[in-house]
């Protein structure tokens, strides 16, 4: 077990060093490891909402979050999660965790390569070349759909509150400088109420998330410390790389197991 500290320590340290979402590096990580996919869904938001809590009240602090931006985002992910949270039960009663497993790991398998498509993108293509002007009432309703999408994404995977919204803010918010902050406070408040949902379930091994976080601690630490340091661009590169091959390897894996 005290492999996870090791493990928190590299995750903590990516997403401090170069911006990567912690979600999207744990969870894959804790399934190479052997953690039955549900549980390495449920343990990752924990950790995740636990680790987010003080940046989102020090970006609250700043005044650097956009509250009408999270209200719209949220009014679309909780009917998600709402839904996401019924069809895993009647799953559950029908079928029981092995297929829902197998669920997970082919949808954070296509997860993971749409996201790191969307890394090498914005790493590679300027992002003025899709710059958009969009009404207000496009804006909300683009904040509704993103919203939801994400809603149904989280609770099943643990990933997409942090980058898949960020993606679309860049292109949908008025106040760049706030996009972290909003960025964050949304991805902090769906993330826990995934985490608590898991809680109930029993789909959470605490003590793993207190190894992953003792872990994390002094790895945030140095990542902040070297983060201009870093070759972000080639860093980024090769993590999204790693990605996507880990995303397609789920995918088939799943596939092949399930036919």
């Amino acid at each position: 077990m005290l492999f996870f500290i090791p493990l928190g320590f590299i995750v903590g340290f990516l997403v401090s060093a170069v911006g990567v979402g912690a979600g999207v590096i744990m969870t894959p990580l804790l399934i190479l490891a052997g953690i039955p996919p549900i549980y390495a869904v449920g343990s990752d938001l924990v950790f995740s909402s636990t680790s987010k809590a003080l940046a989102t009240a020090l970006y609250g602090k700043k005044g650097e979050i956009h509250y009408r931006t999270v209200w719209l985002l949220l009014l679309g992910s909780l009917p998600a999660v709402a839904i996401s949270y019924g069809v895993f039960l009647r799953i559950k009663e029908a079928v029981g965790f092995s297929y829902i497993n197998s669920i997970i790991k082919l949808l954070l398998g296509a997860v993971l390569v749409v996201l790191s498509l969307i890394y090498l993108h914005r790493l590679h293509f300027s992002s003025k070349s899709l710059e958009v002007n969009l009404t207000n009432s496009q804006q909300r309703a683009g904040l509704l759909i993103i919203g939801f999408i994400v809603g149904l994404l989280v609770f099943f995977t643990s990933v997409g509150s942090g980058t898949l919204v960020m993606a679309f803010l860049i292109y949908l918010m008025s106040s760049p400088q706030r996009l972290v902050g909003t960025d964050l406070a949304y991805s902090f408040i769906i993330t826990t109420i995934a985490a608590l949902l898991h809680v109930s379930l029993g789909t959470v091994n605490l003590f793993m998330v207190l190894l992953l976080l003792i872990g994390a601690i002094p790895g945030t630490y140095l990542g902040y410390k070297v983060n201009k340091r870093v070759p972000r661009r080639a860093f980024l590169t090769a993590l999204a790389t790693i990605l996507f091959l880990i995303g397609v390897l789920f995918v088939a894996n799943t596939i092949s197991t399930l036919f």
